[in-house]
């Protein structure tokens, strides 16, 4: 299993625009990366808000399902050290920090990873970052460039496999207006490009849409016509903003499939959240029920149940300012299995 780093204790994740894990559901991603990059970036980016834009703003739809999504436990299994260090130069504008990440595992051999995350500020409504994630036990590395400011985000994402073998590229361009977002993203190895839009259509409801081309044919042989309609994916996305609730859903059109996530700010302890999975025309759907519960300001737990019969679940304990512990669990009831990690992080 991935290892993850903390999760952050900060604001909620509904009230912040965060651009990282954006392949976190990807099949491609890269297996035994660290997510000690996701946390350096999440560090960077949790204040990072809508620049003063309404309540009503819809948000990208990369980011559709996150609030339900950071309710999970993020499990690894073994014993995994983290050590998080800063850097601040003395001259320029900008701030490194880099994290080193030692995972002991019964599944797979011990790895290390270097993460590294360079911020720029030179601009009071612009940020720029760069960040690295480096496994060189595999030769897996994953490389990513984001600029953020008022009106116009754009982020580049390369993961690279076997230290020369790119399996994923994207770059994202977004525009954002006080009641729309529009995104274009471009993925130049899988050979597709894609066009996203979120409006608000009241200050409570989001519709929005999801095209994706994958401009080369299948085979040299086949005709446009053929191959036309394998070769574009549209997907109908939602969104409804309760006071302290929030509905999400994405339905694919062509190849009939649902995903509905349903998320809960029950107070400042504890959040919810609800995931469905449903494939139609296999009649099949898979249901994630996860609670994240803040104790005492310095521990955070999240459980997960699932209706394939897996449990999950996460512990986090600040023992001091620089040092906290981690415990996670995983019991598969299908397979009659289990992992238990345990981890040390300094900062």
């Amino acid at each position: 299993m991935n290892s993850k780093a903390n999760d952050s204790l900060g604001p909620d994740p509904a009230d912040t625009v965060n651009s990282t894990d954006i392949f976190l559901n990807d099949k491609t991603t890269l297996k035994n990366s660290t997510a000690a990059a996701a946390v350096l970036n999440r560090n960077i980016l949790k204040n990072v808000t809508s620049y003063g834009f309404p309540s009503y703003y819809p948000g990208k739809a990369r980011d559709l399902f996150e609030s339900c999504e950071n309710v999970m436990p993020l499990n690894f299994d073994g014993i995994k050290a983290l050590s998080l260090n800063k850097l601040r130069p003395k001259y320029g504008d900008y701030e490194i920090l880099y994290a080193h990440t030692f995972n002991v595992s019964s599944i797979k051999p011990g790895a290390y990873n270097f993460s590294a995350l360079l911020k720029n500020n030179r601009c009071e409504n612009v940020s720029k970052s760069v960040t690295l994630d480096l496994d060189p036990v595999n030769g897996n590395w994953n490389a990513e460039v984001g600029c953020t400011s008022r009106l116009v985000d754009s982020l580049a994402n390369l993961q690279v496999h076997k230290w020369r073998k790119p399996i994923v590229s994207r770059v994202y361009v977004d525009y954002k207006k006080p009641n729309y977002t529009i995104t274009g993203y471009l993925d130049p190895i899988k050979k597709f490009a894609g066009y996203q839009h979120m409006v608000a259509i009241t200050d409570r409801t989001t519709l929005g849409g999801d095209i994706k081309v994958k401009y080369k044919l299948q085979k040299e042989s086949d005709s446009f016509n053929n191959s036309y309609f394998k070769n574009i994916k549209s997907r109908i996305l939602f969104k409804y903003s309760g006071p302290n609730y929030l509905w999400s859903a994405r339905a694919n059109i062509l190849s009939p499939a649902l995903k509905v996530c349903y998320y809960q700010h029950v107070s400042s302890i504890f959040q919810t959240g609800v995931t469905l999975n449903m494939n139609v025309p296999k009649r099949k759907g898979v249901t994630k029920v996860g609670l994240r519960a803040l104790i005492k300001d310095d521990c955070l737990a999240k459980v997960a149940i699932s209706s394939e019969g897996v449990v999950t679940c996460q512990l986090e304990k600040s023992v001091t300012d620089i040092l906290s512990l981690s415990f996670s669990g995983l019991l598969n009831h299908k397979s009659n299995s289990f992992a238990i990690g345990v981890g040390l992080s300094m900062e």
